[in-house]
């Protein structure tokens, strides 16, 4: 039961390891479509966001301080989703 319980912490905490390694691979392309959503200040939103979402899923992955890596991963998501997926316009 911990083989499967390892395999499921690596995968999972890898999956948003890897999404934030992406951010910085492709940067200019995120801020861009952050700054079309209407995001205030793209480029350092996005690199703070790449960062937390490294920092989280690496925490996860390697079992360092986990609950510190899942209050990364949650406020990541959950101040990522308002602007992003809602047609609210923060900036005109």
């Amino acid at each position: 039961m911990d083989t499967v319980r390892l395999v499921g912490r690596i995968i999972f905490g890898g999956f948003f390891f890897f999404n934030g390694l992406n951010q910085f691979l492709r940067f200019g392309m995120m801020s861009q479509y952050a700054r079309t959503k209407g995001v205030p200040f793209p480029a350092v939103a996005e690199g703070i966001t790449g960062l937390l979402l490294l920092c989280g899923g690496l925490s996860i992955a390697c079992g360092v301080y986990p609950w510190i890596g899942i209050a990364l991963l949650g406020a990541t998501l959950m101040f990522l989703a308002l602007p992003l997926r809602w047609p609210l316009r923060l900036v005109p």
